[in-house]
């Protein structure tokens, strides 16, 4: 639920509009004015598709406008990972400082705190050296070339 909680407080601005009296181009600057990511973007159609689905058979509006909003790829990211000297410190200190192992595993995998405790022996690939896991998306799972 809280994926549609969030963007219905971002169509507040159509909030006292007449269903029928809202054009796309009102849909798309909702969406437009969201620059955070792709997904919350999804979110904010999905939940005007699920607005239009239920208005549709009760006569308020007669087209799903939802279907025209384009969502687009996302704001760039400039996030900046953890410097290479800065991991290798961590690495050498790993008997000192509580958790560095960790820290050096996911940097070295590239896996999610979640990810790096769910990885099980059975699923390291030895020929590749690699562990075969991921969660949430295709993209995210790490399968031996």
């Amino acid at each position: 639920m809280g994926c549609y909680h969030a963007p219905w407080n971002d169509f507040s601005p159509l909030a006292t509009a007449p269903l029928a009296g809202i054009t796309i181009d009102n849909l798309q600057a909702c969406v437009d004015d969201y620059s955070k990511g792709k997904r919350p973007r999804q979110n904010k159609k999905s939940l005007a598709s699920l607005l239009y689905k239920h208005a549709i058979p009760r006569h308020p509006a007669t087209l799903h406008l939802e279907q025209y909003i384009i969502v687009g790829s996302g704001a760039e990211s400039n996030k900046v990972g953890l410097p290479l000297k800065d991991v290798e410190q961590l690495r050498a200190a790993v008997d000192n400082i509580p958790y560095a192992g960790c820290i050096v595993a996911q940097y070295y995998l590239g896996v999610r705190p979640s990810e790096l405790l769910s990885l099980k022996i059975k699923n390291y690939g030895r020929q590749g050296q690699r562990f075969i896991g991921g969660a949430k998306t295709t993209a995210g799972i790490h399968l031996p070339h």
